[in-house]
């Protein structure tokens, strides 16, 4: 694992460090929203919908031939949070994915983005620690860090004002983890 780790890392700094090289940023967005695990077990205990909050950064536009496609570098940094409640048991789910992203726009506003990077999670709560030890429970805290990665569609909303909207597939390593985001987001 940590082999992976450092190998999604140097290959993400490398990306990175290559489009900052060829010019200056260009960009950000700051996104409000919801997220909605796949996972039918993290629903039970968590909630349907969590907390969305994301940055992205736009780091420059690119050209791939002639397409008539804009294309940018784009580095995005989430926080996906909800508090677990069920029962006499509580706790916390939350993961914060940092991937590096390629985005293509279109003339008429709507936007294709993909991605890859590392996800940093933690898990922390009360647990019961065995059915047989009745009545007994402890506090349990786990750091995961896992590949994450995303794809999604947007959509500039017409005229001047910098807002946009977009849905996005996140996956992580902890398929817990991965779901649905549906975010507004402001452009400045």
């Amino acid at each position: 694992m940590k082999k992976t780790l450092l190998l999604t890392l140097c290959g993400l700094a490398a990306l990175t460090s290559t489009a900052f090289a060829a010019g200056n940023p260009v960009g950000g967005t700051v996104r409000l929203g919801l997220f909605r695990p796949n996972d039918g077990d993290t629903r039970d205990v968590t909630a349907d919908s969590w907390f969305g909050f994301g940055l992205d950064y736009k780091l420059r536009d690119v050209q791939f031939g002639n397409s008539p496609m804009k294309y940018s570098y784009m580095i995005s940094l989430d926080y996906l949070n909800k508090s677990a409640d069920f029962g006499s048991l509580s706790g916390d789910m939350r993961t914060m994915p940092i991937l590096f992203n390629v985005v293509a726009s279109m003339d008429n506003g709507f936007y294709y983005m993909a991605g890859a990077g590392v996800a940093f999670t933690r898990f922390s709560g009360l647990v019961l620690t065995a059915p047989e030890a009745r009545g007994t429970s402890s506090v349990v805290t786990e750091n995961r860090t896992k590949f994450a990665y995303q794809v999604g569609v947007g959509y500039n909303l017409p005229g001047q004002t910098p807002l946009s909207i977009d849905l996005r597939y996140m996956g992580n390593g902890d398929k817990e983890l991965s779901g649905f985001g549906l975010f507004l987001g402001y452009k400045f």
